[in-house]
């Protein structure tokens, strides 16, 4: 009688199953890890394996870039490979500040590249070494901003010259720059007519600051810090005072005071000045660096103070936007704008109708979004210590004097060593 081979479930079967099964996981896992790498040749004939190095895992990369005439912001991103959605978040992120609305040649641009070396997670802004704006990812789809302002200081230079020709042509042969020449004639021009009260053998004197990090580097930014004016026998002073406004030696403003409102009418303020302010479209805490009055599309908007239109832009998030630069340290800037009256470079007074206010860009309802800047920072144009008055008011009187009869010390030894030029000269016997 034939026996029948043991079934496939048997005990036995099952129990050598497993112990096979154990085997080979034993021997898997005692398997040395694969080697990489070449087989080489060694001088003495035997062959031995050049061992790959270790793979690195990616690093994030940056790249940096420096703006030439022409480029845009939206053109770089694209050059670049960085997608649309990483464009918008940071514009979304710029809209208080607009320092990437007009980009300079020159500047410099830093991206910071995640692990995958294609997904953006910074951008640098480099203004000046002194001022860095960095717009980092906050999710995936929002960026928030971040500034890096280093301590400066001011270095004084004099110039000085006696008219010959015209104060420009003088002034340039001295060594000043247009934008200086330009903001000189501003400090005077409702006391002094360039062309009518100036003649040859007049002299001017002029104290420039020029500002430098702590590490000695120049920003490029400059001021006129004090000026004076020799016309027909007569001298006209004008000091810069901690206000940002320049006065003469008695305290007496040369400017037209300030508005502290950008419309006619009282408008309700729907938003005020707060650097901690939660956006009311995102919910998150972003700056607010301006006030938003509530006023209907259509509302003329005034300059508040005389000055020079230096931007005229359409923003996709602060929409239809004006930039006025005032006398000294002030400047203002006016969003959401329905229609722009005036152009870039045009000179504005106080009062002067520049737009009308609207609802443009990223924008809850219609309203203004006004804002006040000193010294190239934001301040709360409701509280801040703007000139409202024509003169100095006595609690400041000596502190300014002091800074003045510094001021006036450099004029002084600069209006003796024209005086000597004059006399050395001069033909003999006059």
């Amino acid at each position: 009688m034939l026996k029948r081979p043991p079934s496939p479930h048997s005990p036995h079967r099952l129990a050598l199953a497993m112990l096979s099964g154990l085997l080979v996981a034993a021997l898997i896992a005692l398997r040395p890890a694969p080697v990489t790498g070449h087989l080489v040749h060694r001088s003495d004939g035997w062959l031995t394996r050049q061992l790959a190095p270790p793979a690195e895992a990616h690093e994030p990369l940056e790249h940096h870039y420096q703006v030439k005439p022409g480029d845009t912001l939206g053109g770089i991103f694209g050059d670049l490979g960085v997608d649309r959605a990483a464009l918008r978040g940071v514009l979304a992120a710029d809209t208080e500040l607009l320092a990437l609305d007009v980009l300079h040649p020159g500047q410099q641009l830093r991206f910071t590249f995640d692990s995958d070396h294609r997904t953006l997670a910074q951008l640098t802004l480099i203004l000046h070494p002194g001022h860095r704006i960095h717009y980092h990812r906050a999710t995936a789809s929002v960026f928030e901003f971040e500034e890096e302002v280093q301590p400066t200081y001011w270095r004084q230079q004099t110039y000085a010259g006696v008219i010959q020709g015209t104060f420009y042509q003088t002034a340039r042969h001295a060594g000043l720059r247009d934008r200086d020449i330009i903001e000189a004639q501003r400090i005077f021009d409702e006391r002094i007519n360039f062309r009518r009260d100036l003649r040859a053998g007049d002299t001017f004197a002029l104290v420039l600051g020029s500002e430098f990090t702590e590490s000695d580097e120049p920003t490029g930014r400059r001021r006129i810090e004090g000026v004076r004016l020799l016309a027909r026998g007569t001298a006209h002073n004008a000091f810069l005072h901690d206000d940002g406004n320049y006065y003469d030696s008695h305290g007496e403003s040369l400017n037209r005071a300030f508005l502290r409102y950008p419309t006619v009418a009282r408008y309700r303020i729907s938003s005020p000045f707060n650097l901690r302010r939660k956006h009311p479209v995102t919910g998150r805490i972003a700056p607010h660096h301006g006030v938003d009055f509530a006023t209907p599309i259509g509302t003329p908007i005034l300059s508040t103070g005389d000055g020079v239109v230096t931007r005229v832009g359409n923003h996709p998030f602060a929409g239809k936007y004006v930039e006025i630069e005032h006398h000294g340290a002030f400047k203002t800037r006016y969003l959401h704008l329905d229609r722009i009256l005036v152009a870039r470079g045009q000179q504005v007074s106080r009062g002067d109708r520049i737009a009308l206010s609207g609802n443009t860009g990223r924008s809850t309802g219609p309203h203004l979004h006004f804002e006040l800047h000193v010294n190239n920072r934001p301040v709360d144009p409701m509280t801040a210590d703007i000139p409202m008055a024509q003169r100095l008011a006595d609690s400041e009187l000596d502190a300014f004097r002091q800074r003045a009869a510094q001021l006036a010390a450099r004029l002084d030894r600069s209006d003796l060593r024209l005086a000597q030029q004059q006399m050395r000269s001069a033909p003999p016997g006059t």
